[in-house]
């Protein structure tokens, strides 16, 4: 089966079947997407991670072994622009129409049984509450650790930039571009001036970066991230976890009370936990 130019390729491994695929988005940019599913022939309901930390392709991870014993697949998807997926990354602002389009496109696969869950920590949290936005039904469930929403606060306090989030989004950028002699640290990054941070690491600007420093308050190109703006149209309860001294504490806290309040439906709203 052919996806535009790429190959779908199927493995078997300890009795598990692994799809090796590219998803078309609604622009035409194919996302590295993995499907571990039980061996026999059938429809499943799936686990999705969605994430930007470069999966490995092909290699089975023991925690789909697992979950594949029981009858439940597992999805891993290299976010746009990053591992293996094309694209240019627009980190975060993405996530809302890529989300939507995978769980549309999952609509059509033989193997999906029309039930998913979404997982992950930090990033791959945040990518649960901007799929969750689309009200998809297929979405049953999402289960964000330590994840934002809102990502104008994670990237500013008060019009100040947050740096830590910086150096992680410096890091991505460095692994994408294989620039191997950057040496991107929170020490490194601090000790430079912030309007020229990429040019000092990387010896070329990066026109993301440069972006995000002309929005230094929340205005239409953040709220495009903003999960919150739509907690009142997601219809998947929430298992939200979060640690007291991680930096999303606050986003982790508001998130299960406003999907406690305002959630589109009962399920939502009595379910999350």
């Amino acid at each position: 089966l052919m996806l535009g130019f790429f190959t779908k390729k199927i493995f078997e491994v300890n009795a598990m079947k692994i799809i090796h695929t590219f998803m078309p988005t609604r622009d035409g940019v194919n996302l590295a997407t993995d499907v571990y599913l039980p061996d026999l022939a059938g429809e499943y309901p799936l686990i999705i991670i969605r994430s930007p930390y470069y999966s490995a392709p092909w290699k089975p991870v023991e925690e789909a072994e697992d979950f594949c014993r029981q009858g439940v697949g597992m999805l891993i998807q290299d976010c746009r622009g990053t591992g293996r997926s094309e694209g240019e990354a627009d980190y975060w602002r993405q996530e809302n129409f890529d989300g939507e389009d995978l769980l549309r496109w999952l609509m059509r696969q033989k193997f999906f049984n029309g039930r998913a869950v979404t997982n992950g920590e930090s990033y791959p949290g945040g990518t649960q509450y901007q799929a969750a936005r689309c009200s998809l039904p297929q979405l049953v469930g999402i289960t964000p650790h330590n994840a934002p929403w809102n990502i104008y606060q994670c990237h500013y306090v008060n019009g100040v930039p947050k740096m830590s989030l910086f150096v992680r989004a410096f890091g991505m950028r460095k692994t994408r571009m294989n620039y191997k002699d950057a040496e991107v640290s929170a020490v490194n990054c601090l000790q430079r001036p912030i309007k020229e941070l990429d040019s000092k690491l990387f010896n070329v600007k990066w026109p993301l970066y440069q972006t995000w420093l002309k929005h230094l308050k929340y205005d239409e190109y953040w709220r495009r991230a903003n999960a919150g703006s739509c907690f009142e149209r997601m219809l998947a309860p929430g298992f939200i976890t979060g640690g007291w001294f991680d930096i999303f504490i606050r986003q982790t806290l508001e998130a299960f009370r406003t999907l406690r309040r305002d959630g589109a439906r009962r399920q939502c709203r009595d379910y999350t936990r």
